[in-house]
């Protein structure tokens, strides 16, 4: 697991994911103004509801990809913290460690 958050950290904090997270947040930006655009003057009220929709759905989509890399270490670490502290209170008996 230490191995998997150690890859995970060092990929977060390379200049590479940076600029990836930089480029498309800027792309997101930029397709997510042009299709709300589009929605607000579409003249059928329910299918330009429906493009709002797919906007939102796909903003969270690109928002969790780019998130998902942080909460994964901490998902990580939290499992690994919650089996230390299983292993130490296992491994004590009246008569000390087993």
């Amino acid at each position: 697991m230490t191995d998997t958050i150690d890859a995970l950290e060092s990929m977060v904090k390379s200049q590479g994911w940076r600029y990836l997270s930089e480029l498309c947040r800027k792309e997101w930006t930029e397709r997510e103004r042009t299709g709300r655009r589009n929605a607000l003057n579409d003249t059928d009220d329910k299918r330009a509801l429906d493009k709002l929709r797919q906007i939102t759905a796909a903003q969270e989509a690109v928002e969790w990809v780019l998130n998902l890399p942080s909460e994964e270490i901490a998902r990580l670490r939290r499992q690994e913290q919650a089996s230390k502290a299983e292993t130490a209170q296992v491994s004590m008996s009246r008569r000390g460690t087993l």
